[in-house]
């Protein structure tokens, strides 16, 4: 939720809403998902370009970087970026027994595969 609410104040997400939804008495706690503001306006096109559509873009901030098939260094490699490619953040962060961030990686530029990195080797696209 916090990665959320900075995204909105930095004006880089704007395409979804936030909703808590009602759960039964025996539920422990309330679920939370991620809707989008129109759901019919949705393009039709692959999935990958629809998690596009809903997702952050970031570019990589150091020569090279690692992206991960989990979040930590304790999971294999799904592929290797190099400075100003730009993937694209999913909904996702997980924070690892060292306290880095990761974020989990849906898309980007081609050669970018699913996966996990650690959020401090990302900066953000100059608009």
């Amino acid at each position: 939720m916090k990665k959320i609410k900075k995204l909105l104040s930095l004006g880089l997400l704007t395409a979804c809403v936030v909703t808590t939804l009602a759960v039964p008495a025996f539920a422990k706690s309330s679920v939370e998902m991620t809707l989008p503001k129109n759901p019919t306006a949705l393009p039709k096109s692959t999935v990958a370009e629809s998690k596009a559509e809903f997702g952050v873009h970031r570019v990589v901030a150091v020569d090279a970087a690692r992206i991960r098939k989990g979040p930590g260094t304790k999971y294999g490699i799904a592929c290797t970026v190099t400075r100003g490619t730009d993937v694209i953040i999913g909904a996702y962060t997980e924070t690892d027994a060292d306290g880095y961030e990761w974020d989990n990686v849906v898309g980007g530029d081609a050669g970018v595969k699913p996966g996990w990195i650690r959020d401090d080797l990302l900066g953000y696209p100059h608009h």
